[in-house]
């Protein structure tokens, strides 16, 4: 979940080529800087409690729940529940149609 250019891979460079790439963006204060420039793109905040993306990857990783298959013939009423109708008519007298 990182930006792009802001990061070095450890797993893809290696130990050797890692530490050379460290110790060349160290030495020139450009390439260092580099590295900051997201922050002119980007604002970090955690959008979702850490529990809940943990729960998520546990559920993505479970062979047996990923596999279920459920058909919802009508997806509004089954995501909004019983307020789905009062919200959908109330939505659309309000706009005249």
């Amino acid at each position: 979940f990182l930006p792009p250019g802001s990061y070095l891979d450890a797993i893809q460079l290696g130990p050797k080529e890692l530490a050379r790439r460290m110790n060349e963006i160290i030495a020139d204060s450009d390439k260092y800087h580099d590295f900051f420039r997201w922050r002119n793109h980007y604002k970090y905040g955690e959008s979702y409690p850490a529990e809940e993306v943990c729960k998520l990857c546990k559920m993505l990783n479970d062979e047996e729940e990923v596999s279920k298959v459920t058909v919802w013939n009508d997806f509004g009423s089954w995501w909004n529940g019983k307020r789905y109708k009062h919200n959908c008519m109330r939505h659309w007298l309000l706009r005249g149609f």
